[in-house]
């Protein structure tokens, strides 16, 4: 898929009047996750932390600025119960913010294409910390 082929509506975010309202509220969630430039299967894959994270997206940390639009491959590996799961999450960077006084920049990326399993496993997630419903 092209980055050109990627839906403005897969962020699960609008604006109203120059507000942002987010359709699902987002959870805090520290974790540490790999991630790489879409299409670029040479490219090998970088550490990055999850800050917080929703059905639609999350806020991501990283150690290299990202245009707007620009879209991520983003590995998680998820523990439910003993046993582990990888999964692979399609992305597009919506913004990217530099953290002051560090080498770090905060990312917010939509989720462009997840997979019916991975929708399971983050929506599980999301409810293990009671926050999945969306805002009223």
């Amino acid at each position: 898929m092209s980055e050109a082929g990627i839906s403005s509506h897969a962020s699960g975010i609008s604006l109203h009047e120059g507000q942002e309202k987010r359709e699902y509220l987002r959870v805090p969630f520290q974790y540490e996750i790999r991630y790489r430039k879409y299409l670029k299967p040479n490219q090998d894959f970088k550490n990055a932390y999850i800050k917080n994270i929703s059905m639609s997206g999350a806020l991501v940390e990283v150690y290299e600025p990202f245009d707007p639009n620009t879209l991520l491959e983003l590995k998680l590996t998820l523990q439910k119960e003993i046993v582990y799961s990888n999964v692979s999450i399609l992305c597009k960077v919506v913004w990217q913010k530099e953290v002051k006084k560090s080498w770090l920049y905060h990312l917010g990326v939509a989720f462009c294409e997840v997979d019916k399993r991975t929708r399971m496993e983050i929506s599980d997630l999301l409810d293990k910390a009671g926050r999945k419903e969306k805002k009223d």
